[in-house]
């Protein structure tokens, strides 16, 4: 799986990202339909709760998945956009594999 972490306007250091890259092997890397992986973290500035957005996008081999979450750190919006996403991977993971 390919994981790739934007940060537009946002400045991070090396740890969080080998905190995002490390909670994303653990949480997708059983699953092989999973190619690539794009993180994005966004800063509002206006908002005065819940600065720090992460958003996820995963391309599985016939679909793309989605979630995002916001927080006041990118460490505590992490978990729950992971948790969010593999709800979705499981109910793919179903729909497609399961045979009738």
């Amino acid at each position: 799986m390919n994981i790739q972490i934007q940060t537009p306007h946002v400045r991070f250091n090396e740890e969080l990202n080998e905190v995002i890259t490390q909670k994303l092997e653990k949480a997708f890397d059983t699953y092989p339909f999973i190619t690539n992986c794009k993180v994005f973290l966004k800063l509002e500035e206006q908002a005065s709760n819940d600065r720090c957005e992460v958003e996820i996008y995963l391309h599985l081999s016939q679909k793309e998945l989605f979630a995002s979450n916001k927080a006041n750190t990118f460490q505590e919006a992490l978990p729950a956009v992971v948790d969010k996403l593999k709800r979705q991977v499981e109910r793919y993971k179903q729909k497609v594999y399961t045979k009738p």
